[in-house]
């Protein structure tokens, strides 16, 4: 029997469980294609953090920020070298942390994929065993399974740049820097408070 189109069938069945994937799709990628840029465009613009771990971090970054625009819609400055010359200390301590902070983002990168794959390797044993016709019942249940833990994989792309934030000072005083530089507070002083009021 060929499973090729397998669950194109199902998920015509069922739209509705169809449209409440889509929208958690749509949830959990917009916050990972923001983050993740803003992560991307940190490191790119802050010269202190072109170091080989944040150029490692970046790539994650751009991985999962293609993850979010592409891979779940479709399932559903000028150089500083004298400033980086002279930052040539090693701060082990810091170096720790970041290992420990990598060791973090990978423990969950596989945390977050592990059901994904036993569900797919899972729903081809079962397939297997019913070679002759699997049951109406057996396929939406496979699907449903599958699809859930595809979601929970794609969940990956928006926790990471959220661990990113939380664990590394460096990433979180960029990222802040850039968002105070696309959203500026305007200051009331005295002299805007009086024209203010005279109008």
């Amino acid at each position: 029997m060929n499973y090729s189109c397998f669950f194109g069938s199902i998920a015509l069945n069922r739209p509705d469980y169809r449209i409440v994937m889509i929208l958690l799709y749509v949830i959990t990628g917009i916050p990972a294609i923001i983050l993740n840029s803003l992560v991307l465009y940190s490191i790119w613009k802050t010269p202190l953090l072109h170091k080989p771990s944040y150029i490692l971090l970046a790539s994650l970054a751009l991985s999962d920020l293609l993850n979010g625009s592409f891979g779940q819609q479709h399932t559903v400055s000028p150089s500083n070298e004298s400033k980086l010359a002279t930052n040539i200390d090693i701060n082990v301590a810091k170096y720790r942390k970041s290992l420990k902070t990598m060791l973090l983002i990978f423990v969950v990168l596989i945390l977050f994929y592990f059901p994904y794959v036993t569900s797919a390797i899972g729903s081809a044993v079962v397939l297997a065993a019913n070679k002759a016709s699997p049951s109406k019942g057996i396929k939406t249940t496979i699907y449903q399974f599958i699809t859930s833990c595809e979601l929970l994989a794609f969940v990956n792309s928006t926790v990471n740049p959220l661990m990113y934030l939380c664990r590394m000072r460096d990433i979180r005083k960029a990222v802040v820097a850039v968002v105070k530089g696309i959203f500026p507070r305007k200051r009331l002083t005295k002299e805007n408070t009086v024209s203010i009021q005279d109008e």
